[in-house]
C-alpha cells in the first residue's frame, strides 16, 4: 500500500467516524479542496466544507469501492450514503432544509499527498443526481404553477411552453 493510499484511507475513516479534527490532521495547512460546488483553500475552509456535509447528512458515510495509487496520487471510487437531516447549501446560495430522505451518490476523488499530508483533493459527483434524490427544485423561486406556465420539468415530464425557445435562451 502506498503512502498516499494509507493517508487517504485514514482520512476517510476519520470522516466516516465523523471525527473532523482527526480528519483534518491528514491535510497540509495550505491544502486545496475542489468539488462541484466550489473550491476550499486551507484548513479552515476545508474543515468548513466537511462540517457542512456532516451537518446536512448526520449519518453520512463513504464506502470505498476501490483505490488506485501511484506515488503521491490516490484515486478513490465509492458511494456516499446518508439521510438528509440538516441544511444543505445549493447552487446559487439557496439552502435546502432537511427532507429526511436517504441518498446514495456515486463519486470519484483524486488526492495528492506530499510529505505524508493531503495537499489537494478533487471530488467528482453528480450534483443533479444528489439534488433530484432530495426532491430539490433547481430553478430558484419557481412554484409548480410557474413551472406549468413556463414549461419547465415537473415530476420528470415536460409541459407545454408558452414562449418560443429563443426567448428562453436569451434569458
Amino acid at each position: 500500500m502506498s503512502d498516499a493510499e494509507t493517508v487517504v484511507g485514514r482520512m476517510i475513516s476519520a470522516l466516516n467516524e465523523h471525527d473532523l479534527d482527526r480528519a483534518m490532521r491528514f491535510f497540509s495547512g495550505d491544502a486545496v479542496g475542489v468539488n462541484p460546488g466550489g473550491q476550499a483553500e486551507g484548513h479552515e475552509q476545508i474543515a468548513s466544507y466537511y462540517a457542512a456535509c456532516l451537518a446536512a447528512f448526520p449519518d453520512g458515510r463513504l464506502t470505498i469501492w476501490g483505490t488506485v495509487a501511484c506515488e503521491d496520487l490516490a484515486i478513490v471510487e465509492g458511494l456516499f450514503t446518508g439521510t438528509h437531516g440538516g441544511p444543505l447549501l445549493m447552487p446559487g446560495g439557496d439552502t435546502l432544509e432537511q427532507t429526511g430522505l436517504g441518498v446514495s451518490v456515486r463519486l470519484g476523488a483524486a488526492f495528492n499527498v506530499e510529505n505524508g499530508l493531503i495537499a489537494s483533493c478533487r471530488y467528482y459527483f453528480d450534483q443533479l443526481e444528489l439534488f433530484t434524490r432530495l426532491g430539490a427544485k433547481l430553478v430558484p423561486g419557481t412554484s409548480e404553477e410557474e413551472e406549468r406556465e413556463t414549461g419547465t420539468a415537473i415530476g420528470g415530464r415536460r409541459t407545454r411552453r408558452t414562449r418560443p425557445w429563443r426567448s428562453w435562451w436569451r434569458g
